[in-house]
């Protein structure tokens, strides 16, 4: 994002108030990438028995595998060296463990 592209509303003395909450906040006015992720499972049942049952289970969390950015560093354009600087990622890669289960 561009720092120059935002500027600091003027202070709505008009009214009494001296913050810019009137006029859609302070300096942190830019947010950071969305957040989006998908579980799944599976699950199957067997019976073998009236006391012995078994279960296998497949899960999938983060099941589309998207990357997720990690939040700016700065969001503060008055300070423009590092804004909206995005240095890593939030959550992890798709993981599926396979899990078989008995009961007794």
């Amino acid at each position: 994002m561009n720092p120059a592209a935002f500027a600091t509303p003027r202070v709505a003395t008009t009214v009494g108030q001296t913050d810019y909450s009137v006029l859609g906040g302070g300096p942190d006015q830019a947010r950071g990438p969305n957040c989006a992720n998908l579980d799944a499972s599976l699950f199957k049942n067997f019976t073998f028995t009236e006391t012995w049952r078994a279960q296998l289970r497949i899960e999938a969390f983060n099941a589309l595998n998207m990357t997720e950015f990690g939040q700016p560093g700065s969001l503060n354009y008055t300070t423009p060296t590092n804004f909206s600087t995005i240095t890593g990622l939030r959550g992890s890669p798709r993981i599926s463990p396979i899990v078989g289960k008995i009961f007794f």
